[in-house]
């Protein structure tokens, strides 16, 4: 049976970023790809890429738990207001554009999104998501292999197309 993107939310929103961020588990998150998923059997028999969504029957129960783990950490990092409030930040912008009917995906993104929009053909939706980050401790890493794993064990697209933007930068 699917587990719903946002079953068990709360409690696991409730952890905030724990340990999770420390740059050991950011490591050990950026060292997956589909490749190394598929060779140790976290990854079964998936759909090539680009096409549909990665389902719970071509992950393993470690797939699963890996998963889960990257969309806590990219929650806690996108979402946890408590962030801002912990010291000096900088407000930084994540544009992130996703095949409308694979959006649900990330459905948790949509608390955090300061504008939603499609693009093109509108076959896309477009997510702008404002969020804090401690002025000493740049999120870039942890959200690039963050989305790459939710990409690799479900999205299932090519590319997954998002851009970062700071206080300083042009806007996408």
């Amino acid at each position: 049976m699917a587990t719903h993107p946002t079953a068990g939310e709360p409690d696991r929103c409730a952890a905030g970023r724990s340990d999770r961020s420390a740059p050991d588990a950011v490591t050990r998150l950026a060292s997956w790809n589909r490749a190394r998923l598929e060779a140790e059997g976290l990854l079964l028999n998936p759909p090539p890429r680009g096409g549909p969504l990665i389902g719970p029957a071509h992950r393993s129960p470690a797939g699963e738990d890996l998963l889960r783990e990257a969309r806590d950490l990219l929650r806690a990092l996108l979402c946890d207001e408590r962030r801002a409030a912990s010291g000096p930040h900088r407000v930084t912008t994540l544009t992130l554009t996703l095949p409308r009917d694979k959006a649900h995906t990330l459905a948790f993104l949509l608390r955090a999104a300061t504008e939603i929009g499609t693009v093109g053909t509108a076959g896309h939706l477009l997510f702008r998501i404002e969020y804090a980050e401690p002025a000493d401790a740049p999120a870039d890493r942890a959200l690039t292999a963050c989305l790459r794993l939710v990409n690799d064990l479900e999205v299932n697209e090519r590319e997954l197309y998002g851009r970062e933007n700071g206080p300083d930068d042009p806007p996408a």
